[in-house]
């Protein structure tokens, strides 16, 4: 209801299709009653699935410029390319 509250003082009450939403096509709605289903259930997601999301955490938080500007990252990545090459040829 908020949402579709907030729509109707956004667009102006002069605007008369902003008061006929249909609180059913909003999909903000159907994404707040999914989540509080999802939130009341006693199921969890498997740990393979949290842990994947904490990893993607753990990496956005790291400041890409650093990761570019890393010689030693570099060094290490040509020496692992060398010896995989290395070893494919064998």
């Amino acid at each position: 209801m908020y949402f579709s509250y907030g729509i109707y003082i956004i667009s102006g009450k002069e605007n008369k299709e902003a008061g006929k939403i249909n609180l059913l096509n909003n999909p903000l709605i159907w994404i707040a009653v999914v989540t509080i289903i999802i939130y009341v259930l006693p199921w969890r997601a498997p740990e393979v699935v949290t842990d994947t999301l904490g990893c993607l955490a753990e990496i956005a938080e790291i400041d890409f410029k650093s990761i570019i500007t890393d010689k030693s990252a570099y060094a290490v990545s040509l020496i692992r390319m060398v010896l995989f090459l290395q070893l494919r040829l064998f």
